[in-house]
């Protein structure tokens, strides 16, 4: 009697169980791939001269970074190496489709820096510092993304 209640059961479950195929969850495309993180890196390490630099770039989760912060790059000088670390989009509170921009705007961001590795480090700067290297990341990307080109003689129909 055990073994035909078992059975029982066990069929019972069995014929209402779900394909695999249905269970799993699939999961949304990246909003930003690791392909794309390493194709701006590339492509601004190129613009920005710093192709004589070796430098790698991850995608970390919130606790990977300092609080407040989308990104961080550790460097040294004399092996010329640098580590980006860039905020993962699951922890973005910006809509997603502004996610990809400001990941882009990170890396570029970190980038500056490495110019600006030759100097000194100085704490009490580092806020000034923080903000000439945002203003010239956001202006190279506002070049990147706006620039319209002069018309032909532009500057020749302009004048009296």
């Amino acid at each position: 009697m055990v073994i035909l209640i078992t059975l029982l059961l066990l069929c019972v479950s069995l014929g209402s169980a779900a394909p695999a195929s249905r269970d799993r969850v699939t999961s949304a495309p990246a909003v930003v791939s690791n392909e794309q993180v390493h194709d701006w890196l590339h492509l601004w390490q190129k613009r920005l001269h710093l192709e004589d630099w070796k430098v790698e770039v991850k995608i970390v989760r919130i606790w990977d970074l300092e609080q407040g912060t989308l990104g961080h790059i550790d460097w040294s000088v004399p092996h010329k190496t640098a580590v980006i670390k860039v905020l993962n989009p699951a922890d973005y509170e910006l809509p997603k489709d502004k996610v990809p921009a400001d990941m882009e705007l990170s890396i570029v961001h970190e980038l500056v820096h490495l110019h600006l590795s030759a100097l000194p480090l100085n704490k009490s700067s580092r806020n000034a510092e923080e903000q000439v290297v945002s203003m010239i990341a956001n202006a190279l990307l506002d070049l990147e993304r706006h620039e319209q080109p002069p018309a032909p003689n532009a500057f020749a129909n302009a004048l009296p």
